[in-house]
């Protein structure tokens, strides 16, 4: 049986995210949010949508079959950070979910399937789960836990390019 480790952040719900795991839709416990705003406070009601929800998981866990079951059932695209698994657009490149984001994410198929209105499930692998490494390597602030999330990168032609996205979209 395949097992899958993931969390679905929303990320933009307050400067710092909302976490609920895999198997319930509340935010998680208030010890998370201590000292940070309220958890369901909007810091940009005008951003736009579709909004970013992560789905967090270590790399090989699971996540691009939780992703395609997800467009099958509701024949909407997803997103990825990672523009090696997005189908390119005719010019060859990956296809932003907000045009003014070159930097991620990706819609995972542009031209079949149309994004949601709400929040497009988003897979990052984020930062730290290099283990086989010294602590000093993997271990992260929540600041750059949280940054870590928002890198990617997107193709254009034969080149893959790096980059990071505001972690408020």
């Amino acid at each position: 049986s395949l097992m899958v480790g993931a969390l679905l952040f929303v990320s933009h719900l307050s400067g710092s995210g909302s976490i609920v795991s895999s198997s319930e839709t509340a935010p998680c416990p208030q010890e998370f949010h201590k000292g940070l705003e309220h958890p369901m406070t909007d810091p940009d009601p005008n951003a736009p949508w579709p909004r970013v929800a992560w789905l967090m998981s270590f790399p090989n866990s699971g996540t691009s079959y939780t992703m395609t079951m997800t467009q099958r059932i509701s024949n909407l695209t997803v997103a990825s950070n990672y523009g090696k698994e997005c189908f390119l657009d005719e010019n060859n490149k990956t296809v932003p979910v907000h045009a003014d984001s070159p930097n991620g994410p990706y819609l995972l198929r542009p031209l079949t399937k149309e994004p949601p209105e709400r929040y497009i499930i988003t897979k990052t692998h984020c930062i730290g789960f290099e283990t086989g490494k010294p602590p000093e390597k993997y271990i992260q602030t929540h600041r750059t836990f949280v940054k870590g999330c928002a890198r990617g990168s997107r193709i254009e032609g034969e080149d893959k390019i790096e980059g990071r996205y505001d972690e408020k979209v």
